[in-house]
């Protein structure tokens, strides 16, 4: 369907320098807070597929079929949000979105944190998901909306670098904290350094409406 339906653009080349390198001067700070915040976001993000199943099998006495549905749950509601995410960006700005994703993921990770049976693990895990559905496209069409026509797709590259480095140190960063609060304890401190973050983004002094 690819071959048939996707058309390939004219390839224009342009001369070195033509898009505004003055924007790189400018705008760097903005960038690199995109691309640290989606690096940030899944990491905490990966560490719920990668710790829940083996909290679930040691907390409660559910199936392995009721633990992948306790995941897709997360990652359902992550897509019902994301499926919103043009009418919330109409009401909020970027960096607000930014907070209320942070903040309903460190809600869900302190109630996993706390959790005892399978339906409190569903809430927290339920939170987290609505928070991670705002992450990915806030990322994304702030980056858009701010790149340069010249190098935007080489900067939604390091975007998706950032996004899958973070995915992949996500187990090297819990392991010391599950070794000293142990994996439930872990979600505890992950949701501190979350709602930390949303906090910074909510009442950042140099916050726009952009």
């Amino acid at each position: 369907m690819a071959i048939r339906f996707i058309n390939e653009p004219n390839i224009r080349r342009r001369p070195s320098g033509s898009f505004n390198l003055k924007y790189l001067k400018e705008a760097p700070a903005l960038v690199l807070l995109i691309y640290f915040t989606a690096f940030f976001g899944f990491l905490f993000f990966y560490i719920t597929p990668m710790e829940i199943p083996f909290i679930l099998n040691s907390k409660t006495s559910v199936s392995t079929t009721m633990v992948g549905i306790s995941l897709s749950i997360s990652i359902l509601m992550g897509s019902i949000v994301a499926f919103q995410y043009a009418r919330i960006r109409k009401l909020i700005s970027y960096r607000d979105i930014y907070a209320i994703s942070f903040f309903l993921m460190a809600m869900g990770y302190a109630v996993i944190s706390f959790a005892e049976v399978y339906a409190v693990f569903l809430t927290g895990l339920i939170l987290q998901g609505l928070g991670t559905g705002l992450l990915m496209p806030n990322s994304n069409l702030w980056l858009v909306n701010i790149a340069p026509a010249g190098i935007r797709g080489r900067m939604i590259g390091n975007l998706s670098f950032f996004v899958y480095m973070g995915q992949f140190l996500s187990p090297v960063f819990f392991n010391p904290i599950a070794a000293v609060a142990g994996p439930q304890g872990g979600f505890g401190i992950l949701g501190i350094f979350m709602l930390i973050i949303a906090a910074l983004f909510l009442f950042s002094k140099t916050k726009k409406s952009a």
